[in-house]
């Protein structure tokens, strides 16, 4: 039982779905068919779970959010953003657009409507119905206390409100965030990557593995193109081999983007806190000479040259995968086989990606998208940080780019 359980909570078993069939998971644990059996009847008690002839499905009796009264509430969940321009962000631009079409999909599924709201105040819900639940999009730490005003605004007057989830886009850690709401930190996003990439270390013997990061981003969007990956590099450090290190490469035709010019942009207030951040959490597990400054980039004005730095077997990780497709086509041209002699993982995932059979190593939102929308109906236990933040999916996917010979001991 605690297995399915921790197979739900991660969303690989999803409500709707038939539960595997006794038998087949009486072999998959070496267990006999009656204790599975049990365990999907525990299931069962606990409302997990409902019998329909001889399977068990996942999904029974239903939450806190759909057992409450629809003559009280709207069977609305409520979006609730800060201007009207956010409307055109939140399913098609916005980072999280692939979560947010899989919650409004979910949500339909039981019932409930999705409306995008604008509300800057207590005062913008007179005389409205209150709805099931909220969800405060790509909002800031410090701004809680107007997104508690608004929530108890809402409230039935019978001493239960909305359910409440927070998305998160910019934590100052200044305010204490109630236990009763639902909380989605958007920083999580990287952390599920280093999650993949520790896992696809094991049992792997790599000791260069380069960061490809995009030069000509960098003067427009410094924290997109390189602050972000900090967190790649903090975190995935302490788990390589002995010997192993990150090779930071920013390959683009901008050549007055330099280390001087990036040594200049971190010592900015904003970039200076940030690394300040990323050093307190990780001054235990890195050293010293492995912290993020300027002096550890290495500058090239094209693909070639980069790969030419670095012979011999190295895992190329491509933060795009545009980046990651010039990648391949010069280790092809120096005749360096992938992944025999050189590995190709991208950090994002689109057509061109697939198209060239590119592993990568991305969270996987339209999972977190359905977590998201059961957080909020409370019908499901999901998966939390240590911190009781929702746990951000990743979706490592191995392709031609990558494979089990290589780098392996």
């Amino acid at each position: 039982a605690a297995a399915l359980e921790e197979a739900i909570s991660q969303g690989r078993l999803r409500v709707g779905s038939p539960l595997p069939q006794v038998k087949f998971l009486s072999l998959q644990y070496s267990v006999s068919p009656r204790t599975v059996t049990e365990a999907y009847r525990i299931l069962q008690d606990r409302g997990l779970a409902s019998r329909i002839g001889k399977r068990y499905w996942l999904g029974g009796v239903t939450g806190p959010v759909t057992r409450m009264s629809s003559t009280q509430e709207a069977r609305e969940l409520w979006l609730v953003l800060r201007h009207e321009a956010h409307k055109a962000q939140v399913f098609d631009t916005d980072i999280l657009a692939p979560s947010y079409r899989r919650m409004e999909a979910e949500l339909r599924l039981h019932g409930i409507a999705l409306r995008l709201m604008v509300l800057r105040e207590p005062r913008d819900i007179a005389g409205r119905t209150p709805p099931l639940a909220l969800v405060f999009w790509r909002c800031n730490s410090t701004d809680q206390a107007e997104m508690e005003a608004i929530s108890a605004a809402i409230s039935t007057g019978k001493g239960k409100g909305p359910s409440v989830l927070f998305d998160i886009a910019n934590y100052k850690g200044r305010t204490r965030i109630s236990s009763t709401v639902q909380v989605l930190l958007r920083g999580e996003l990287t952390y599920a990557q280093v999650r993949g990439f520790v896992d696809y270390l094991q049992g792997r013997h790599l000791t260069k593995i380069a960061l490809v990061l995009d030069r000509d981003r960098m003067r427009n969007d410094l924290s997109g193109s390189l602050l972000r990956y900090g967190k790649l590099v903090y975190g995935v450090n302490p788990y390589l081999p002995e010997g192993g290190i990150f090779h930071l490469l920013a390959v683009g035709s901008d050549e007055t983007v330099d280390t001087k010019w990036v040594g200049n942009a971190l010592n900015e207030p904003d970039s200076r806190n940030y690394l300040a951040y990323l050093k307190r959490k990780y001054q235990h597990k890195i050293s010293k000479q492995n912290w993020l400054e300027a002096s550890q980039l290495y500058f090239f004005s094209d693909m070639m040259s980069a790969c030419n730095e670095y012979p011999g077997h190295v895992l190329y990780i491509c933060t795009s995968d545009a980046l990651a497709v010039k990648c391949l086509d010069t280790l092809s041209a120096q005749k360096r086989n992938v992944p025999e002699d050189a590995e190709v993982i991208s950090l994002e995932q689109t057509t061109l990606g697939l198209q060239h059979g590119l592993s990568v190593c991305v969270p996987d939102l339209d999972l977190l998208g359905y977590l998201m929308t059961h957080a909020l109906l409370g019908d499901i236990p999901i998966r939390k940080t240590s911190r009781g933040y929702i746990q951000v999916p990743n979706a490592f996917v191995e392709r031609f780019t990558t494979g089990p010979q290589g780098g392996k001991e």
